[in-house]
């Protein structure tokens, strides 16, 4: 446990230093998915037309999305880019992005990469699928970049039209000057994973009896995957009034809301997936020694509100913090996404499994 206790001390000093904080009421174009091009193939042809689909986790007043692409090789090629309800293209068009790309070639020096398509007055609905489609307008295309499954809220589709659901498009989406809340007490919130840019699902409770305690806890791909299975409200450890902030270094409970009351989060027994200690809820909120406390630590700050969206880690309370992070190894717990422990580390390895971001039901 002392090399516990100096690893903790060591993220203590680097979140000072992370990243920046965003206050309330900062407003920016905010990035909300970034599907990028590490380890994919940026070699394939456009031809007429390509599409993905995607999902937002709340109302969301769209601001552009970007699409990765290679210029051809000879020639000019230009491109407009579309937008359906809906999981594929045969849903209603919502709206066509109002200036088209034009893109030199690659003999000509126009480089490789993300290119914008603005969207004004678009809203975005939580959890409801759309479909981007790039459609090419010159006589000649480029090429984009296609990926393995990592995005899993949505597909490519093919010529823009047939389903792959093996692969996944490069691109970002990003949302139009939203105004920055603090995370409150007493109010509900889904729970998303940084794992592989914000792929590794959101906390959720499936099947019931895991360690020996209430429900069993692990990731879903969608954040209200059954009847509030992925929702939970954040309750003071310390005796804070709902309706206060949190704040970094508070003590919390979360108190999953499965219909109505789905226990606390908690740690009982060691060993789960290989990693430190099992993770499901209790009913009670101090089941063990601390067993349902988290110490909230966010990046980039050790003082002042936690944002929405912000990056954080949840340190838990048993046996004096001496139990790890929040974090994610494994996959197909209880049949959902990925599986949920703690780790002694606080970035186990060293893809953000263990970090966590909070959104507003």
């Amino acid at each position: 446990m002392k090399q516990f206790l100096k690893q903790l001390r060591s993220l203590c000093g680097a979140l000072v230093s992370g990243a920046t904080l965003l206050v309330a009421g900062q407003s920016q174009a905010a990035l909300l998915i970034n599907v990028d091009t590490a380890g994919c193939n940026t070699n394939v042809a456009i031809n007429n037309a390509i599409a993905q689909s995607f999902r937002v986790d709340a109302q969301t007043q769209l601001d552009k999305i970007e699409m990765w692409i290679k210029p051809e090789l000879y020639y000019t090629t230009s491109y407009a880019m579309e937008l359906y309800s809906g999981d594929g293209t045969g849903g209603t068009k919502i709206s066509t992005s109002p200036t088209t790309l034009s893109l030199g070639s690659q003999t000509g020096g126009t480089a490789s990469g993300f290119y914008a398509f603005a969207f004004p007055n678009v809203t975005l609905q939580a959890n409801q699928a759309y479909t981007f489609r790039l459609v090419r307008l010159s006589t000649y295309s480029g090429a984009f970049s296609e990926c393995g499954n990592v995005y899993p809220n949505g597909n490519q589709y093919w010529l823009g039209s047939s389903a792959d659901p093996y692969y996944d498009v490069s691109f970002k989406l990003y949302s139009a000057s939203p105004s920055v809340s603090p995370l409150v007490y007493g109010q509900t919130y889904s729970i998303q994973n940084s794992y592989q840019n914000w792929q590794g699902g959101y906390l959720d409770t499936r099947a019931a009896g895991c360690e020996g305690n209430f429900l069993c806890v692990s990731t879903a791909t969608v954040p209200n995957r059954d009847n509030g299975s992925g929702t939970w409200k954040i309750l003071s450890a310390s005796g804070k009034a709902a309706g206060t902030p949190v704040s970094a270094g508070d003590d919390v409970y979360l108190l999953n809301m499965h219909q109505g009351n789905g226990g606390y989060l908690d740690t009982a027994y060691p060993g789960c997936e290989g990693n430190f200690f099992c993770v499901s809820t209790a009913y009670s909120s101090s089941r063990d020694g601390g067993s349902g406390t988290w110490k909230v630590l966010p990046n980039g700050s050790t003082n002042g509100p936690i944002m929405e969206g912000q990056p954080l880690h949840l340190l838990n309370g048993y046996a004096s913090y001496n139990v790890g992070f929040l974090d994610i190894m494994g996959t197909g717990c209880e049949g959902n996404w990925y599986c949920a422990s703690t780790s002694l580390r606080w970035d186990r390895d060293g893809v953000g499994t263990a970090t966590w971001r909070f959104f507003a039901q």
